[in-house]
């Protein structure tokens, strides 16, 4: 979950986050949705790729009988687990944890494809910039390999 009801760290974060339980959820064996409306809508951005994350706003359960919110803060990732246990149709899990730094990139494909809108913009702005390659130090571009 990244919507308005919560907020925490920056993008980075927040991908390193839903990656993180995606990749928790794959080994549970379990269903994985993203629902990323705040501050803007994830899916404007980035598209599913292999895996179908997309879940409408009237699939989503606010009840308590049937979600249980929980936050995951960073430093808590090695217990991530604890958070997935219950009798519950959805568990909203709002975390910046990452606990998939080796995989990440593979993960991260698997998730998403850069939405066609925004790939024509970048193919744009390279044009116009008149370079091949463009080398970045930042972090979490190094994660994506």
């Amino acid at each position: 979950m990244a919507d308005e009801k919560l907020t925490y760290g920056g993008l980075a974060d927040r991908l390193k986050g839903i990656v993180s339980v995606y990749k928790i959820c794959k080994e549970l064996n379990l269903n994985f949705k993203i629902n990323f409306t705040y501050p803007f809508e994830l899916h404007e951005y980035l598209i599913p790729n292999v895996y179908d994350w997309k879940i409408s706003r009237n699939e989503i359960y606010y009840n308590k009988k049937y979600s249980k919110p929980c936050f995951i803060p960073y430093r808590y990732g090695f217990f991530a687990r604890r958070f997935f246990a219950g009798n519950y149709k959805q568990i909203h899990i709002y975390t910046n944890m990452s606990t998939v730094e080796k995989e990440f990139s593979i993960l991260f494909y698997e998730l998403f494809k850069i939405h066609p809108f925004l790939q024509t913009q970048i193919n744009t702005n390279i044009n116009l910039i008149g370079c091949v390659y463009i080398s970045v130090a930042f972090r979490f571009l190094q994660l994506l390999g």
